[in-house]
């Protein structure tokens, strides 16, 4: 985003989203709520899995008191920084690095009060996985900045080691992610792609009855547009016996693109130079000079036509 893009009209335009689907929706599914009397952490908990191994922050499921599900939250924001599918241009990826490579993004909120409350919950949730781990084990967080104003960043692993899935997990990997097959041709035979892998992408469009959602090709985001992240909150081991939370990617729907394209309006205006026209009079010349006249007619003369 550069000076074409207004960030304080996006800023008014993703609070308005933010109100709206807060009322419209359970006040459990959204990480600004999560402090709340009845949001998410009230009875938000850690479950720990041992395929893929890591701890999930998880609420009991509806039906069943007794079961747990994983958490998943919600945050609205403009998207500042990204790296999507689908995949592309063939690259070489080294077999030690297959395992890091990633669909991520980061969103914004330009300075929204809402946005500090998110990142007021995210601190709670870090202090709810602190509990399970040994005392100063649990590698701090801080919120990434945009401009001066905090970020969060979101992610998801396009591989998991075969080691760590069941064969009941894999899936294939979709048209729209990998349509020329780079990423199944890189996987190997210690990787695969599972459900735990995969990111589902939608847009938000005003139907008869209301806001409806459809599956979209990846492609279609930009920066400058306001999305919804649905994501979880994980927690694996890392080196030196520190662990680390991640904020991994589940879904990410496009809800406004209007702000994007008003600013790339502008910076299309900003940068045409209109063709500038001169009157000139030019002269055209039209048959043969007295010389050229001469020895044309004598060409001419010798010519003969033959039947």
């Amino acid at each position: 985003m550069d000076l074409h893009y207004d960030n304080v009209e996006a800023r008014k335009t993703l609070e308005c989203i933010v109100e709206e689907c807060i009322t419209s929706s359970p006040k459990q599914l959204h990480l600004l709520c999560y402090n709340q009397s009845d949001g998410a952490g009230a009875n938000a908990h850690t479950i720990f899995t041992k395929k893929p191994a890591a701890w999930k922050l998880a609420s009991p499921m509806d039906d069943d008191n007794n079961m747990s599900e994983e958490l998943v939250l919600w945050i609205q924001g403009v998207l500042c920084e990204k790296d999507l599918p689908p995949i592309c241009q063939p690259t070489f990826i080294e077999p030690r690095r297959r395992r890091y490579i990633k669909q991520s993004i980061s969103v914004t909120g330009f300075g929204a009060t809402f946005f500090q409350a998110c990142v007021d919950s995210t601190r709670a949730v870090h202090t709810t996985f602190a509990q399970i781990f040994p005392e100063d084990k649990l590698e701090p967080w801080q919120p990434n900045e945009y401009h001066e104003h905090p970020a969060f960043e979101f992610g998801n692993r396009y591989f998991t080691h075969r080691n760590n899935a069941t064969r009941d997990e894999i899936i294939p990997f979709k048209d729209s992610i990998d349509p020329h097959h780079l990423l199944k041709n890189s996987m190997g035979n210690d990787y695969i792609h599972t459900q735990e892998n995969n990111v589902e992408y939608f847009e938000c469009y005003n139907g008869v009855d209301g806001s409806k959602y459809k599956n979209v090709n990846p492609v279609i985001f930009r920066i400058g547009d306001i999305v919804e992240v649905q994501f979880s909150f994980i927690a694996i081991s890392i080196r030196g016996g520190a662990y680390k939370i991640l904020n991994v990617l589940r879904a990410l729907t496009l809800l406004d693109s209007k702000p994007r394209i008003e600013a790339e309006i502008r910076r299309s205006q900003a940068t045409h130079h209109p063709i500038r026209t001169i009157a000139l009079k030019m002269k055209r010349q039209v048959g043969y000079l007295d010389d050229e006249e001469e020895g044309a007619r004598k060409k001419v003369a010798k010519m003969t036509i033959n039947d």
